[in-house]
């Protein structure tokens, strides 16, 4: 205990200071950020989970902790009549418990939608990392907001949680019978409100399926540095070296380590079937998710013959030890002659 207390001290005063609903929010947008962009941890349902569990409720808690940084206080007066007295109570500051709540999970309802909205309009585009990085700044600044106003406060009337107290009047509440259908209405509110915030989570948390893919393409450089796709020659010359670009557009919500395979490859005789083949280069290519890179790389096809198909076999994970099309994640084709003059 006493080690756990001198630890304690050597934080920072400003720190050790905070309100402890501010930090346990901040903690949140570290873990939440964790979740998402941890390589290990990324994979896994804990991100969705996290996320889901972020964008519901913090947002809209730090923005009720701003907007209201003082605690529920109320005041009691009687006034006299006639010989009887009646007693009066009022709220002087703050909103109960139940009201900051209710309020966290509807004002995230509202924020986080207006966040994603103003993202999509951003050189970024909607897309979960610049929507969860722009979710953490909102509840950082509110969180700042927040504690500064609670200090501007005297310490009698500066919000915190009670949380042994908020237990006990919960279950003080669901003991007295005449509270059950308010207790089952504000349940099904809270419940109304988690769903219809988690739908919300869920778009942020978790890409739309359909939407993981990489295009692909073939084509050649311009004397004005213009990328075109029909200069690609059809005729070459075996020890003749030509100039293409490969087009990869990532669209797989994460950097990619592509493995770009070109084969040259002989249709028979027969035109029946494919006959031999040979690996002219293998091309390593990273790209960032949401960009597009020209990576310029020369060809020269040996194999002589009317019918050559040239192959950009392009792979996500390892290479199998016979590259074709079947087995390759995304690839694209140009067929050409080889022939001597």
């Amino acid at each position: 205990m006493s080690s756990s207390r001198s630890l304690w001290l050597f934080l920072p005063r400003q720190l050790r200071d905070a309100p402890a609903d501010i930090v346990a929010t901040l903690v949140s947008v570290v873990l939440v950020n964790v979740f998402i962009f941890a390589p290990l941890l990324r994979e896994t349902p804990l991100r969705i989970l996290a996320g889901l569990l972020f964008v519901i409720f913090v947002p809209g808690y730090v923005l009720t902790a701003a907007l209201f940084p003082a605690r529920d206080i109320t005041q009691s007066s009687k006034t006299s009549a006639a010989g009887s007295s009646t007693k009066h109570t009022h709220r002087t500051s703050g909103i109960t418990g139940l009201e900051r709540i209710v309020l966290s999970f509807g004002l995230s309802l509202v924020l986080v939608p207006l966040v994603v909205l103003l993202v999509s309009f951003s050189p970024w585009g909607l897309e979960p990392r610049p929507v969860v990085i722009s979710l953490s700044l909102v509840v950082v600044i509110f969180s700042l907001v927040a504690t500064v106003r609670r200090r501007l406060l005297a310490p009698d009337y500066r919000f915190s949680v009670p949380y042994r107290a908020w237990v006990n009047r919960a279950r003080d509440e669901l003991s007295r019978p005449t509270a059950s259908i308010d207790s089952a209405l504000t349940f099904a509110l809270i419940v109304s409100i988690v769903l219809a915030a988690g739908s919300v989570g869920y778009v942020v948390s978790t890409p739309q399926s359909g939407e993981h893919l990489t295009t692909v393409g073939i084509v050649t450089e311009t004397a004005s540095d213009e990328y075109v796709a029909g200069n690609i020659p059809r005729d070459f010359t075996p020890g003749d070296s030509h100039e293409l670009h490969l087009v990869l557009e990532n669209n797989e919500y994460e950097t990619v380590e592509y493995t770009v395979v070109v084969v040259e490859r002989e249709w028979s005789a027969d035109q029946s079937s494919f006959g031999d083949w040979r690996e002219m280069k293998r091309l390593p290519i990273r790209v960032p998710h949401g960009e597009t890179v020209y990576h310029g790389h020369s060809i020269s096809p040996e194999t002589l013959g009317d019918d050559i198909r040239l192959e950009w076999l392009v792979y996500t994970g390892s290479v199998p030890d016979e590259p074709r099309p079947d087995n390759a994640d995304y690839w694209v084709h140009h067929w050409t002659t080889v022939a001597i003059n």
